[in-house]
C-alpha cells in the first residue's frame, strides 16, 4: 500500500472511532470556520458547490439554513463518471440513489449549468 492510500486509511480509522456526537461536534466547528470564510461571503457571486455526506465525511447540512443568502448545489450522478449539479436549498429533501447515496431529486431541484459555481467545498 502506498503512502496516500495509508494514510486515507488511517485517518478513515481515527473517523470511524469517533462517537456520534464526536462527529457531529466536528461537523459543526468545520460548518462554523465555512461560515466565517471569506469564501462564502454572500456578496460573493456563483453557487456553492458542496457535498452530501458519506458517514466517514463531514456533515455540512446545516450550512443552507445557517446561510440562507448563499446558494448551494450538490451533485447527483447521472451515468459512468457523468455527474449533475442541482440547487438545493435544503439538504433535508434529499432521495437516496440505488447505491444508497443521499442526492437531489431532479424533479425537486433544478440543475446548475457548471459555469454557474463560485465555490467547491470537497472533504479531503
Amino acid at each position: 500500500m502506498d503512502d496516500k492510500n495509508r494514510q486515507r486509511q488511517e485517518s478513515l480509522s481515527l473517523v470511524r472511532a469517533l462517537s456520534r456526537e464526536a462527529r457531529s461536534a466536528k461537523s459543526a466547528a468545520i460548518a462554523e470556520r465555512l461560515l466565517a470564510s471569506p469564501a462564502l461571503d454572500p456578496s460573493r457571486r456563483g453557487f456553492v458547490l458542496a457535498f452530501a455526506a458519506l458517514p466517514s465525511e463531514p456533515d455540512l447540512s446545516s450550512l443552507p439554513r445557517r446561510a440562507p443568502r448563499l446558494r448551494f448545489c450538490l451533485p447527483r450522478v447521472v451515468g459512468p463518471e457523468r455527474l449533475a449539479l442541482h440547487h438545493v436549498p435544503d439538504f433535508g429533501a434529499l432521495v437516496r440513489s440505488r447505491l444508497g447515496i443521499a442526492e437531489p431529486d431532479p424533479a425537486l431541484h433544478p440543475e446548475v449549468a457548471f459555469r454557474e459555481i463560485g465555490v467547491v467545498l470537497v472533504d479531503v
